[in-house]
C-alpha cells in the first residue's frame, strides 16, 4: 500500500472528515480519503483512487460522496 498525502481537505470537522489525495507517483488518478475511525492515536480513513473528472465533480457539487 502506498502512502497517500492529503493536498486538499473537503470536510472539516473537527478534524479531516473528507480530503482529497496524491500519493508519491503523483500520476493521472488522485484519491478521496473518508474518516471512518477517530483515534486518539491516529485516525482512520477509507481511500479510494478517482479519476480527475468525478473529482472535479464532486468538489463542485455536481456529485455527492453517496453518488
Amino acid at each position: 500500500m502506498r502512502p497517500i498525502c492529503p493536498t486538499r481537505i473537503l470536510v472539516h470537522y473537527s478534524g479531516a472528515q473528507v480530503f482529497e489525495g496524491r500519493d508519491s507517483i503523483g500520476g493521472r488518478y488522485r484519491y478521496v480519503g473518508v474518516m471512518v475511525e477517530s483515534a486518539p492515536s491516529a485516525d482512520r480513513y477509507l481511500v479510494a483512487g478517482v479519476g480527475p473528472g468525478r473529482l472535479r465533480l464532486l468538489r463542485t457539487g455536481g456529485i455527492d460522496a453517496e453518488s
